[in-house]
């Protein structure tokens, strides 16, 4: 493509989210590139640049890249260290039994409000290379 002015609109999708690509050109005599993204990583950038120049050799492009979760809970994991939550419970329970001491049955919200938690999530998030691939296949459909 020598020169082009117009709008182009593209997704990809992958298995944490989906990309989307929009891309507005002018008509100019030099290659200006201005791509806004939400926290790309400085590789990734580059890659959709390059991979611009490949295709448009002169004009304004103004390149807008998004990433949108999934939201599902396939990305999330929640484990639970059974040892502490067990040492746990028996200092509770020997409190319970000391007669100067009156409490009545830990509740869920009072375990955790201890200070060493005994659950631990984990997000999986996408790595930068599944994301440059899905930007690459976004930007790709929307020239």
């Amino acid at each position: 493509m020598k020169s082009m002015t117009g709008f182009g609109h593209g997704t990809a999708t992958g298995t944490k989210g989906m990309v989307t690509a929009e891309i507005k050109t002018v008509n100019n005599r030099f290659l200006e590139l201005n791509i806004r993204t939400d926290h790309f990583s400085a590789a990734a950038e580059e890659s959709i640049k390059s991979l611009i120049k490949e295709q448009v050799h002169r004009g304004k492009i103004y390149v807008n890249l998004t990433f949108t979760s999934d939201g599902s809970r396939k990305n999330i994991h929640v484990s639970l260290d059974e040892d502490l939550l067990s040492a746990y419970l028996d200092v509770f329970h020997m409190l319970r039994h000391k007669d100067e001491i009156r409490c009545r049955k830990p509740s869920v919200s009072d375990l955790l409000l201890l200070p060493t938690p005994f659950l631990h999530v984990a997000i999986e998030s996408i790595t930068d290379e599944e994301l440059i691939s899905l930007a690459r296949k976004a930007v790709s459909a929307a020239l």
